[in-house]
């Protein structure tokens, strides 16, 4: 009889801590679609007010969706050299919750560990990635480039490495635990159109010339919102993944 209590209980303790896990899991999944959608509004807001000016034209008026990176949002002064207060706030607090939302993600994903070794590896690398990747975020939030460009820079190449990874390791994980294959496909079209504008960054046309400010803006542009849109897609996912457990 003591041993089939034992047994009850333990299966109890375990069923709780599923339960616990499936509850963090929901609740951070939760966060990054706020995250991402406050992205979207306060960036959007932010280029509204905008003073205007960029590198190929200091005295262009307002925000030039091509010719302005995501950056200038948070700079003290604008290139026009007027103080641009409204838009650096905004950013920052955009920056700082998808940092906080992808640490929380991270967290969550290890429940997708599976005895795989290649996904107990993954588990282990998931939350570190997610982690650093979102204190970084908070340190591009923090380093206006026009105040500590080096730091500023520093900060935006471990966001985008250290996220991608977190979606590389999150891909495994996904494919271990038998998640639908849109989710895995996701994570890995994101992890090449990373790559490639990594590679764009290093090897692509420098921002002196207006083509190739264009070129960076415009790449710049399109992974931002692709990583905004996955983690959003990945977020849904999981979701998913957690009401159909609790079923």
């Amino acid at each position: 009889m003591e041993g089939k209590s034992a047994r009850v209980e333990a299966a109890a303790t375990i069923a709780r801590r599923a339960t616990a896990r499936g509850r963090a899991g929901t609740w951070a999944a939760a966060a990054v679609l706020w995250a991402a959608a406050q992205f979207v509004l306060l960036t959007a807001v932010a280029i509204l007010l905008y003073p205007g000016g960029n590198e190929s034209d200091e005295t262009a008026a307002g925000y030039s969706f091509i010719r302005n990176f995501f950056s200038d949002l948070g700079a003290t002064h604008s290139y026009s050299g007027r103080p641009n207060t409204g838009a650096n706030v905004l950013f920052m607090v955009a920056l700082v919750c998808v940092g906080l939302g992808l640490m929380a993600f991270g967290l969550a994903a290890r429940s997708l560990r599976r005895r795989d070794r290649r996904a107990r590896l993954a588990a282990v690398v998931a939350p570190l990635a997610a982690t650093m990747s979102g204190l970084a975020f908070v340190g591009i939030a923090a380093t206006p480039w026009d105040l500590a460009l080096v730091a500023h820079i520093v900060c935006v190449d471990a966001a985008f490495g250290f996220l991608l990874v977190f979606v590389l390791c999150l891909a495994v994980l996904e494919a271990a635990a038998g998640w639908a294959r849109r989710l895995i496909l996701a994570n890995l079209i994101y992890g090449v159109l990373l790559a490639a504008y990594v590679a764009l960054l290093f090897l692509g046309p420098r921002t002196g010339t207006d083509g190739g400010l264009i070129v960076q803006v415009v790449a710049q542009k399109a992974i931002v919102y692709a990583s905004i849109l996955n983690l959003g897609w990945q977020a849904v996912g999981y979701l998913q993944h957690c009401r159909h457990a609790a079923r």
